[in-house]
């Protein structure tokens, strides 16, 4: 077969030529070469399609961080939370109150409900003696209070 048809015919000729003269008339995709013009164009928009790619994954990488540091707080949230219903039991912060028994040589920790939160045995600087030392007089009503 030659390389070339109606070459020499105008393209609205041609086209009309090649229509006329053909068995059937199809959609193909094929591959053709870029004229030096079509070429440098091309290149040209390749450059600016690279371009907005590197600007909307720019974008996208700041959407993430954003989107990360919000994420953290609530997921250090979500794991404190659930390690707290596995023990049930949550901490807590608050001021608590220490009582040392010199007797049973134990510390323990009262918070302000009056519970007993901690006990231990009493360390020597909590064990110290003192000059004076608070005498344990329990509450009797004598029944002359007013």
């Amino acid at each position: 077969m030659d390389k070339t048809l109606f070459q020499e015919l105008p393209m609205r000729e041609r086209i009309q030529a090649l229509s006329d003269n053909c068995a059937s008339e199809e959609e193909k995709y094929f591959m053709r070469e870029f004229t030096p013009e079509e070429l440098a164009q091309y290149k040209e928009e390749l450059a600016n399609v690279a371009i907005d790619i590197a600007a909307i994954e720019e974008e996208w990488q700041a959407a993430k961080d954003s989107m990360k540091l919000r994420l953290k707080p609530l997921r250090e949230q979500h794991a404190e939370m659930l390690g707290n219903i596995k023990r049930m039991q949550r901490e807590v912060k608050e001021t608590c109150y220490r009582f040392t028994d010199p007797e049973t040589r134990e510390t323990g920790y009262y918070n302000a409900n009056g519970e007993l939160i901690e006990q231990r045995q009493a360390t020597a600087n909590e064990l110290q003696p003192v000059l004076f030392k608070p005498t344990r007089v329990p509450y009797e009503p004598t029944g002359t209070e007013n």
